[in-house]
C-alpha cells in the first residue's frame, strides 16, 4: 500500500511492478530490454528504469530512482518526458 495524497493510496501487490510488465510485454511483440527506455519517478519503476537499454529518472522522481539512471531530466510537469523522447527516440 502506498499513500500518494490525502485522496489517494494505491494497494498493489507486492510482486507488481512496472519493470515485470513492460519485460512481458517486450517479450510478446519481440523486443529486447536494450531497446526499451524506461522513464520513472517512483519506487514502483525503479526496476523499470535499470531494465531498460536507457533508464530516464525524472527530475521530481525519488533518489532510488534517479541513482539507477542512465540519465535525469528535468520534472515532467516541465516537459521532461518530452525531451527524452526528442532526444532519444527522435533523435533531436
Amino acid at each position: 500500500m502506498v499513500k500518494r495524497t490525502d485522496l489517494l493510496v494505491e494497494i498493489v501487490h507486492r510482486d507488481v511492478r512496472k519493470g515485470n510488465g513492460v519485460k512481458v510485454l517486450g517479450h510478446e511483440v519481440g523486443i529486447c530490454g536494450e531497446e526499451v527506455m524506461g522513464i520513472g519517478e517512483n519506487g514502483k519503476e525503479v526496476w523499470m528504469v535499470e531494465f531498460g537499454g536507457c533508464g530516464v529518472g525524472m527530475g521530481n522522481g525519488i533518489e532510488d530512482v534517479k541513482g539507477v539512471g542512465d540519465v535525469v531530466r528535468k520534472w515532467n510537469k516541465e516537459g521532461g518526458v518530452g525531451d527524452v523522447v526528442d532526444e532519444g527516440v527522435m533523435g533531436k
